[in-house]
C-alpha cells in the first residue's frame, strides 16, 4: 500500500478542482482520483500529460508528485555503492530460485517486449517484483542472460508506467549486461529499443536515434546464430516501429508515418497484433500531423481487427489514447462515426 500524496492533493486544490471535477475532466471515476491521492494506484501513462496540464505542472513535476506515494522501495538494481550496482540478499532457496528463473523472467519476457503479459497479470507491481527478484537471483547465479532479460523487462516496465528516466537506467544496464553473452545480435537489440523509447520520452531524440542505430548495427551483424526465444521476434520491422514510436514522442509525425507504413507492409496476416498496434500508432502520428481523415481510417482498421477477435491489452490502451486525442476534432469528417463504433466495439 502506498502513502498519501499530499503534494498531489495540494496541486489539485491549487488548480481549484475537487476530486469529482478533476475526474470528470479526465474521464475517470472520482474514486480513481482518490486512489491516486492515497497512493493506492497511479494514473496510466496516457492520462498523465492531460493531468499535468490540468494541474498546471510540468510532466516532471507530476512524476515527483506521484513518486511521493510509491509503495515499493527502489529495486536492488537502483541501489549503488561506490558506483557499482548492489544486489539485495534473498533466502537461498533452490525451489524459489528455479521458480523465479522460470516464471519471473521467462514468462514475462517471452512474448516480445512482454506487452501482453503485463496486461494479463493486471498488476504492474507483480510484474515489477518478478523482474526484480529474477535480477537478484541472476546475479547470485552469475547468469548474464537472465540478468539481461530482467533488466530489459524493468526498462520496458518503467517506460510503460511513465518513468522514462528509470527506464533509461535499466535499459542501459541491460545493454551492458548483454555484452557478456558473446555474439547475440537480436538479444543485443532488445534492450537498445527500450533505451531508445526511454530517451525519446526524456526529450533526448539524438540519444534515442543513437540507440536505434546501435540496434540496427547489432541486427546487421547477425550471422545466423540461434537467438533465445525471448529475442527471436526481433527484426528490422520491430526496429522501424520503435523508431516510429520515438518519432511520435518528439513530434516528428512525418517520419513516424513513413516508418509505420513500412513496418505494417512488412508483416504477414499472421501478425495481426503487431499490425494492429502499429496502425494505432499510425493513427496517433496522423492526429499529431492534423491528418484527421487518415487517423480515423487507421483507427477503423484497428477496430476491424478487434471485431475479428483480436484481444490485446496494449492495442486497446493505445487506441483509447488516440480516441482521447480526437476529442479536439469533434467536427472533423469521420470522427463521430468512429467514436460511435469505438463505444460499441470496446465499451459495448
Amino acid at each position: 500500500m502506498g502513502g498519501r500524496r499530499n503534494g498531489l492533493i495540494r496541486a489539485r486544490k491549487a488548480a481549484y478542482y475537487t476530486q469529482e471535477s478533476l475526474a470528470c475532466a479526465l474521464n475517470v471515476d472520482p474514486t480513481t482520483v482518490g486512489h491516486w491521492e492515497r497512493g493506492r494506484s497511479e494514473p496510466l501513462p496516457y492520462k498523465r500529460p492531460k493531468l499535468a496540464k490540468l494541474l498546471g505542472v510540468s510532466r516532471e513535476q507530476l512524476e515527483e508528485l506521484l513518486a511521493e506515494g510509491q509503495a515499493e522501495p527502489s529495486p536492488p538494481a537502483l541501489a549503488e555503492q561506490d558506483g557499482e550496482p548492489m544486489t539485495a540478499e534473498v533466502a537461498s532457496d533452490p525451489v524459489k530460485r528455479r521458480t523465479l528463473m522460470k516464471w519471473g523472467v521467462a514468462t514475462t519476457a517471452a512474448s516480445g517486449f512482454g506487452i501482453e503479459v503485463f496486461g494479463q497479470i493486471g498488476q504492474h507491481g507483480v510484474a515489477r517484483t518478478s523482474f526484480t527478484e529474477a535480477l537478484t537471483i541472476s546475479r547470485q547465479a552469475g547468469d548474464p542472460e537472465i540478468e539481461t532479460r530482467a533488466l530489459a523487462g524493468l526498462g520496458f516496465h518503467s517506460n510503460l508506467v511513465g518513468r522514462p528516466r528509470e527506464g533509461r537506467r535499466f535499459s542501459g544496464a541491460a545493454e551492458d549486461a548483454v555484452r557478456r553473452l558473446g555474439p547475440s545480435s537480436r538479444m543485443t537489440a532488445v534492450p537498445l529499443l527500450h533505451l531508445a523509447v526511454a530517451n525519446a520520452r526524456n526529450d533526448d531524440y539524438s540519444d534515442a536515434q543513437a540507440a536505434i542505430s546501435r540496434a540496427r548495427k547489432a541486427l546487421d551483424a547477425d550471422r545466423g546464430e540461434e537467438a533465445a526465444p525471448w529475442a527471436a521476434f526481433m527484426g528490422p520491422m520491430e526496429i522501424d516501429a520503435v523508431e516510429a514510436t520515438c518519432a511520435v514522442e518528439v513530434g516528428k509525425s512525418a517520419r513516424a508515418e513513413q516508418l509505420l507504413e513500412q513496418a505494417i507492409a512488412g508483416y504477414g496476416d499472421s501478425f495481426a497484433r503487431n499490425i494492429a498496434l502499429y496502425r494505432v500508432r499510425l493513427a496517433a502520428a496522423r492526429v499529431q500531423a492534423g491528418a484527421i481523415d487518415g487517423a480515423t481510417e487507421a483507427a477503423e482498421d484497428v477496430l476491424d481487427t478487434i471485431a475479428d477477435g483480436l484481444d490485446s491489452w496494449r492495442v486497446s490502451l493505445e487506441l483509447s489514447r488516440v480516441m482521447d486525442s480526437l476529442e479536439a476534432y469533434p467536427g472533423a469528417p469521420g470522427v463521430e462515426p468512429l467514436k460511435e463504433r469505438y463505444a460499441t466495439t470496446i465499451a459495448g
